[in-house]
């Protein structure tokens, strides 16, 4: 598979780690997605200077989640999605394509977590009384079915 189409994949397939995230109850701020190979820090042979790999950084509460471990459970669905964890190799918050840009099919040829652009019409998802309604991902109302979980604490 050529470059371009294994970045196309990986960039089609970040959403669903980032919902992954949220749903987790986290909050996102990306890190290094492109590593210019002048940089001074990282492999060589890093997934980041050919577009297919990236470092998220994790909040929780309003902190910054420094323990990598954290990122486990991300890490291991993202797995089973057919990406590889950075937690394998000391690097919890790292997530990058699968080799070759082979991701997991799924039995019924659907990603596991829905994709709220896809799977549900945004701009007319009703989110309280009367006529409001959800004009984007940004979404605050905590009562709106799409993008409510951005405001819930999370399960203990």
């Amino acid at each position: 598979m050529k470059l371009g189409a294994q970045q196309e994949l990986f960039m089609e397939n970040l959403p669903y780690l980032i919902l992954k995230a949220h749903e987790l109850g986290f909050k996102v701020r990306g890190g290094d997605l492109f590593r210019d190979p002048r940089a001074t820090y990282g492999s060589r042979s890093s997934k980041h200077h050919r577009k297919l790999a990236i470092d998220l950084n994790l909040f929780h509460r309003g902190k910054y989640v420094t323990d990598g471990t954290v990122h486990q459970g991300l890490g291991e669905w993202w797995e089973s999605q057919g990406g590889i964890w950075g937690g394998r190799f000391e690097d919890g918050n790292h997530y990058e394509a699968p080799d070759n840009g082979l991701w997991v099919p799924h039995l019924d040829g659907e990603p596991l977590v829905p994709h709220p652009l896809r799977d549900a019409d945004i701009l007319t998802v009703p989110v309280g009384e009367g006529d409001e309604t959800c004009p984007d991902l940004r979404c605050a109302n905590p009562n709106c079915p799409v993008h409510g979980f951005y405001n819930k604490e999370p399960e203990k």
